[in-house]
């Protein structure tokens, strides 16, 4: 097996450029991806298709709950902690959780 070293515009030209996934993830969603794997030691083969099985991408933690008909009562926050909290500390469901931006955005890869 082949394997090729890639920077992040390279990966994030893969998905950009095929046009059944070059919607699936946001720019800087792709990138954030692409630096989670990048940490691996391990080689990592590029599969866009699994890859975007795998993760999905969320605008905000509101995006995530309304998506498992969730409320913030079922969650263990106090009323008047912020909903970002729900993605990193409260999911009910063993996940990767990649944020990034400032919106609360995240990749979430359940397991």
């Amino acid at each position: 097996m082949l394997y090729k070293s890639l920077n992040a515009y390279e990966f994030v030209d893969y998905f950009l450029n095929w046009e059944q996934r070059a919607s699936h993830f946001s720019y800087d969603a792709l990138h954030a991806l692409f630096d989670h794997l990048d940490q691996s030691d391990e080689p990592v083969e590029l599969d866009v298709v699994g890859l975007c099985c795998e993760w999905t991408e969320y605008a905000n933690p509101e995006e995530y709950m309304e998506a498992y008909g969730l409320t913030k009562a079922d969650t263990d926050l106090a009323d008047d902690e912020p909903l970002d909290a729900v993605l990193w500390c409260h999911l009910d469901i063993p996940a990767t959780v990649i944020p990034f931006g400032d919106t609360g955005a995240a990749l979430v890869s359940e397991h």
